[in-house]
């Protein structure tokens, strides 16, 4: 071990003194020379061929060494990085939570927005069709522009037709019919036609079930204008099982909903408070028209 220290600092005669590993400028060497020098013979290399097969592995060895501290180096590294982002955890969760609310912001308005678009454009392609039914499937065909027809037809006979046509004017568009249904039926009323007006109202009020739902504020309205048809006609046992029918769903709305209905509710204490009197149910009418007079 000596030696080599000699044969490295380039003079033999050389002593070890303290701080000699400052003039081998290599690591492993110093580590090799500290070795063969050690004072305790467990800590020294076994013989001269362990030393000579260290030397003959140093390059191996300092590329081993190279890759070590390399990956120290990396590991290091990653581990500042994560230390970093610890520290910043708390602002970007928050930063995130911003961006993410956001996001969900800009798309819930986009959603409406576009909601809104696509159900004006409903609208707008639903009263088209209405009037184009009302112009040319019901009064162009009325039998007055054509020869020898009807040069003045009756009210009923126009509702007739257009009750024979709606279905297949409206076969992709069922809320419509149900609506231009309704819209007959309180025709065939006014005219006195209690039979057609109650076939309209069921017709109506099925298809206003199966396309906005039972509990839908126009469904519920259509039940409510075929209850006070039935009591016009004096028929108060049908009506009052029509409110009944129509109370009950309304009641199953949630609360915000209910609370801010105020026509369906009127109409339903009205139209039973006239019922009752009709009964002579006097307490239970005032009661009803008082809750009416209320909203």
């Amino acid at each position: 071990g000596i030696l080599l220290y000699q044969l490295l600092g380039g003079d033999l005669r050389r002593p070890m003194a303290s701080g000699w590993e400052r003039e081998i400028g290599d690591d492993l060497l110093a580590h090799d020379i500290a070795r063969a020098t050690d004072g305790d013979p467990e800590q020294r290399f076994a013989s001269v061929t362990e030393l000579i097969e260290q030397l003959r592995q140093l390059e191996a060895r300092r590329a081993r060494q190279e890759r070590e501290t390399a990956e120290a180096a990396r590991m290091k590294a990653a581990q500042d990085a994560i230390a970093r982002l610890r520290a910043r955890r708390p602002w970007i969760v928050a930063t995130m939570c911003v961006l993410a609310v956001g996001l969900l912001s800009v798309g819930w308005l986009y959603w409406q927005a576009d909601q809104a678009r696509r159900d004006a454009e409903r609208q707008a392609n639903r009263a088209e069709a209405i009037n184009r039914f009302l112009n040319w499937e019901v009064l162009a065909n009325t039998g007055a522009t054509t020869t020898g027809g009807e040069v003045n037809p009756t009210m009923h006979g126009m509702l007739q037709r257009a009750s024979q046509s709606v279905a297949a004017s409206f076969a992709d568009d069922p809320e419509s019919e149900g609506w231009i249904r309704l819209a007959i039926g309180e025709g065939f009323v006014a005219l006195g036609d209690y039979e057609a007006a109650d076939r309209e109202h069921a017709q109506a009020i099925a298809l206003l079930d199966r396309t906005l739902g039972e509990d839908a504020d126009k469904t519920l309205d259509a039940i409510y204008t075929m209850a006070a048809n039935l009591l016009e006609q004096g028929r108060v046992d049908e009506a009052i099982r029509r409110l009944d029918m129509a109370d009950e769903r309304l009641h199953r709305l949630p609360k915000r909903q209910l609370a801010a209905q105020r026509s369906l509710p009127l109409r339903s204490h009205s139209y039973r408070g006239f019922a009752y009197i009709v009964q002579l149910r006097c307490e239970e009418s005032l009661e009803q028209l008082r809750m009416a007079e209320a909203i």
